[in-house]
């Protein structure tokens, strides 16, 4: 259940709305619906939901490559994906995501 974070959703609206980029963190204690805040506000917008965890790090980098790839419908990145970690910049439509180990 998702409830009572109205005020959270506008200050996530109000910053996606901004023309600069920015880093916003969301802390708190566990369990108590921070990943569902940012699932829910980006439920209607395209966008990459990635959690890494202890899988082996060519299977995460695989997984990464297919939501981007998917994403952008880029072939390449479906087909062949990220080689390593070392530092990609990828741009479509004004978005720019930068990974580095």
């Amino acid at each position: 259940m998702f409830i009572n974070r109205e005020k959270e959703l506008e200050a996530l609206g109000s910053a996606y709305k901004e023309s600069k980029a920015q880093f916003i963190v969301i802390y708190g204690k566990r369990r108590v619906g921070k990943t569902e805040l940012v699932k829910q506000f980006f439920k209607n917008i395209p966008h990459i939901y990635f959690l890494a965890d202890k899988a082996p790090e060519k299977e995460q980098l695989g997984l990464l490559s297919e939501k981007v790839g998917l994403l952008y419908k880029d072939q390449f990145l479906l087909s062949r994906g990220f080689g390593n970690w070392q530092r990609k910049t990828l741009m479509a439509d004004g978005v720019h995501l930068i990974m580095r180990n």
